[in-house]
């Protein structure tokens, strides 16, 4: 141990040069600061000469390297010693020191530390209320970061200070507290236990006193705290002693000091001893009271050389560091040279550094040149995508054109011809009545279709071109089905389809009505004309607040599904051979998507289709 003393401090002055030559802490020097304090905490309790001096050295390359965390660490270290030395105006200075420190940093946890230090050292003076402030202070930062074995700690400290004060019914109240963070029969239980057996016995409350004391002795027992079975065995002979049992106080502390003898524990042995001397004078026991004097001046005696001997050993070890010195001393001359060369070599290093620092600017020229080039070559295959977008878009129109001037000259025309022929029947009085109504029926569907196709086409154009003189901006969904419904009651007659309208009466749409209208009639007169006879067309408004028209007819090919709604595929043939040209579900496409609605088709099992759309719902207040 002695020569790993030595050697500790030999590198921690090699490395305190090497920090003031380089003017920064680096992380060996830190792991060496970190032994350091870990040697001061070995000897903390052993040699608390040995103790300071391992935390001085830790306090020295902490200044020398700035690290303020360490520094504080090193100051608490050398307050702890220091009380145990008694030099409680010294480690008064250095807790303040490291307190501060803390603060700047807001470390909550190392500040509750300090303040519980700072607790246990004016404890040391009877200063009790001060006592109690600084602990109180320690709780409250341990509560706001719910540092538990913190709290717990300060708790059972506070129990200890009311019963100093003796201020016992708050010492149990801190004790019940404490309850919360303590596991049953864990050992941190123990302290929990002889607490109250120790306040209990101060109370008078001596059922509660012997059950408690019992449970820390079963505690310290089981997990092998020796030290701890002697404290709850003094306690308890205490306890006996508040009963005037002293023959079972004497067993306790007999008991208690065999313990502390067997295991070497001076200190726990002589506070048995002592009360075990106490109550041999009370039973007028002078005998075995000069006895058990003469063993307690003997645990006195040896408690003394201890520490004269561990002062011995600092002495030495000192003395052993400072002929090292001189040894060190040469090392720095050494040390001074390799420092000369390492500044020619960090010239040589700035230099090539400097020469890197302007490639790499040459490098970040060319990068940004070339995300220039790349910028401006995507702008233009943008512009590029754009013009060919455009072109599209006017090839769609111009076959639109067409097909609405093929739509115009076939749809219009036919009725035309139609009526005409059937006014020569009737001028030449060459048709019967019967004949006549059925014809006339026929030419009135056409016209009807007619002038849905126009107003189709009018209402698309009106949207294309944002005119707006629609009726209503708002629409009812069920009513202008209703009206649809009417309007193809004769080709759903033809076919027996019965047009059934299930929506709720209640919603409202943000559509104007003859949009609506539109779209409805485009959807199910689309539906009829796939249909078979004897079937139905369903009208819906789903939970997932789609519309849906559903049919059980022909279905849509997967070859049709790319151009359904395009306007550029062929129209098919309906189930009794009607004729179209495609425009219907691209206007009806055109209208939803320009009210940021949405439609798509999907197969209705195990034949049909199901055409889905959204529309923005009005929402009322």
């Amino acid at each position: 141990m002695k020569n790993k003393i030595v050697f500790l401090f030999i590198f921690s002055n090699v490395l305190q040069i090497y920090v003031a030559q380089n003017s920064k802490p680096n992380s060996l020097l830190v792991k060496h600061i970190d032994s350091l304090l870990s040697t001061a905490n070995v000897y903390l309790l052993s040699n608390s000469d040995s103790s300071v001096y391992f935390a001085n050295l830790a306090l020295t390359q902490s200044k020398a390297s700035g690290n303020q965390p360490q520094i504080a660490e090193s100051q608490m270290m050398i307050a702890r010693s220091e009380m145990l030395k008694g030099n409680l105006e010294s480690a008064l200075l250095r807790l303040n020191e490291a307190l501060r420190i803390y603060e700047q940093n807001q470390d909550k946890s190392n500040i509750a530390q300090c303040y519980k230090l700072l607790a246990i050292l004016v404890g040391k003076l009877s200063k009790f209320d001060e006592q109690l402030q600084y602990l109180q202070k320690a709780y409250k930062i341990c509560k706001s970061i719910n540092d538990r074995n913190g709290i717990k700690s300060v708790l059972l400290n506070l129990s200890v200070v009311y019963n100093k004060k003796n201020e016992f019914n708050n010492s149990i109240k801190v004790l019940n507290e404490c309850k919360a963070y303590v596991s049953d029969n864990s050992q941190s239980s123990f302290y929990l236990y002889v607490n109250y057996g120790k306040t209990y016995t101060k109370l008078g409350k001596l059922t509660l006193a012997k059950l408690n004391l019992d449970s820390s002795i079963v505690i310290a027992r089981r997990y092998k705290m020796i030290d701890s079975e002697v404290t709850a065995l003094t306690f308890l002979g205490l306890y006996y002693v508040k009963l005037a049992n002293y023959k079972t106080a004497i067993d306790n502390f007999v008991l208690a000091a065999r313990i502390a003898k067997t295991n070497n524990l001076p200190f726990e042995e002589l506070e048995a001893t002592n009360e075990l001397i106490k109550c041999f004078e009370i039973n007028n026991d002078f005998k075995n009271a000069f006895s058990y004097q003469k063993r307690a001046k003997y645990i006195s005696d040896s408690i003394f050389n201890i520490e004269k001997l561990n002062t011995i050993n600092v002495i030495e070890t000192k003395l052993r560091v400072s002929e090292k010195e001189k040894t060190i001393s040469q090392q720095n001359l050494t040390i001074e040279k390799a420092a000369l060369e390492h500044e020619v070599s960090k010239r040589k290093m700035t230099l090539l550094i400097f020469g890197l620092a302007i490639l790499c600017m040459g490098l970040i020229f060319v990068f940004f040149v070339y995300r220039r080039v790349k910028k401006d070559n995507a702008l233009i295959l943008k512009q590029k995508k754009e013009v060919e977008h455009q072109k599209d878009i006017v090839d769609r129109l111009n076959i639109l054109n067409q097909k609405i001037f093929s739509v115009i000259s076939h749809d219009f025309k036919g009725p035309l011809i139609t009526l005409n022929a059937l006014i020569d029947l009737l001028g030449n009085k060459n048709i019967s009545k019967t004949e006549f109504n059925y014809y006339i029926k026929d030419v009135s569907q056409q016209v009807v279709q007619s002038n849905q196709i126009l107003e189709n086409l009018l209402s698309w154009a009106r949207t294309e071109l944002n005119l707006s003189h629609h009726k209503t901006l708002v629409a009812n969904p069920f009513l202008v089905i209703e009206d649809v419904k009417k309007e193809l009651n004769f080709l759903a007659s033809k076919k027996k389809i019965e047009i059934i309208n299930t929506i709720n009466k209640t919603i409202l749409l943000n559509v104007p009505e003859d949009i609506l209208k539109i779209i409805a009639r485009n959807l199910i007169s689309n539906a009829l004309k796939f249909s078979y006879e004897n079937n139905e067309v369903l009208i819906g408004y789903n939970e997932d607040q789609f519309f849906f028209v559903q049919d059980s007819g022909v279905g849509v090919s997967e070859n049709d599904l790319n151009h359904l709604f395009t306007g550029r595929g062929k129209s098919n043939l309906g189930t009794f051979n009607e004729t179209g040209f495609g425009l219907g579900l691209y206007i009806t496409f055109e209208l939803i998507s320009k009210f940021n609605g949405s439609i798509s088709v999907k197969r209705n099992e195990p034949r049909g289709s199901i055409f889905i759309f959204t529309l923005p719902i009005h929402e009322t207040n």
